[in-house]
């Protein structure tokens, strides 16, 4: 069974000179605009892991001593783990609005 090919509308067929190529740079007044991952973005990506992967590191803090508190080092470590994870976000969004 052989199916029609749909006919679009001037305003929707893609023509080849429409298509940029990746990794291709677009220009806006003075500034260009790359598409392509830059330094910046590799750092702003190894900052927002960071804490993914000291939380995935439960060898470093399966343990009871030292407590604080009561609570063994385990639950609490994991409770510290918030604010430095915040303050690596944080680090991220000043990257970013730079």
């Amino acid at each position: 069974m052989l199916i029609a090919p749909q006919i679009l509308p001037r305003e929707l067929e893609v023509r080849e000179k429409d298509w940029i190529p990746a990794g291709a740079g677009m220009t806006i007044g003075r500034e260009t605009i790359n598409k392509t991952a830059s330094s910046g973005a590799t750092l702003r990506a190894a900052l927002l892991l960071t804490p993914c992967v000291l939380a995935l590191c439960v060898w470093g803090y399966n343990s009871i001593e030292p407590r604080l508190f009561g609570f063994p080092f385990f639950y609490w470590a994991q409770i510290a783990l918030i604010p430095i994870s915040v303050l690596f976000i944080l680090a991220v969004y000043l990257l970013e609005r730079r």
